[in-house]
């Protein structure tokens, strides 16, 4: 099954025709959603430019949907903040769910590209970021023991020089000797722009 996720949600049958069971029963979203996630109890969550749904407003860039398409009316964001894009999408085992993308602002700190919600969208006071990174970071990938992988087109995060790919825990980077055990090298030119990964295997 595969799903789509533009200014309105389309999901495909496996023989690649319209699923018409999933039916937002409106207008659907207000804005693009460009992170999409659907979760092991087929509801999905969508974040992006998105400040409604089917014209209820205060989505407040993310919506959780049932597996229908209808709006799941027990997910709500109360952080103040605005992603403006979402690129990922990351439910850690604990259900709390990291989004990377363009921060615009949040709780009234600069804006940083990673933030964690709880499952029901509630922000997660237990994530600390002093800093994040200097630019926009691109994709993030959870390894088996909840350690995240983030990459992008940053060269500093938490004000440690660190160059476009770092491991993460609890929103702190890890000290040296983690960043370069088995560290990930790429031959023979240098890494520019990471725009995709997955970890298959724990580092530890």
């Amino acid at each position: 099954m595969v799903w789509l996720c533009s200014k309105l949600l389309t999901r495909l049958n496996a023989d690649g025709l319209k699923d018409t069971t999933l039916n937002p029963g409106g207008f659907g979203s207000s804005g693009i959603a460009t992170g999409l996630k659907v979760l092991a109890d087929d509801k999905i969550l969508a974040g992006g430019s998105i400040s409604s749904y089917n014209y209820q407003s205060g989505r407040n860039s993310f919506v959780r949907l049932n597996a229908n398409g209808t709006l799941d009316q027990n997910f709500a964001v109360d952080y103040d903040g605005y992603v403006a894009g979402a690129t990922e999408i990351v439910l850690q085992p604990d259900n709390k769910i990291l989004v990377v993308g363009t921060l615009t602002y949040f709780n009234n700190q600069p804006p940083r590209s990673l933030i964690s919600l709880n499952y029901n969208g509630s922000n997660d006071s237990t994530f600390k970021i002093q800093g994040g990174s200097n630019t926009n970071l691109i994709t993030c990938a959870l390894q088996d023991d909840s350690k995240v992988v983030i990459a992008g087109n940053f060269t500093n995060y938490n004000g440690v020089n660190i160059n476009r790919i770092a491991r993460i825990n609890g929103g702190s980077l890890l000290s040296v000797s983690e960043q370069t055990k088995e560290e990930v090298k790429i031959y023979p030119n240098p890494v520019f722009l990471i725009e995709k990964f997955t970890v298959t295997l724990a580092v530890r």
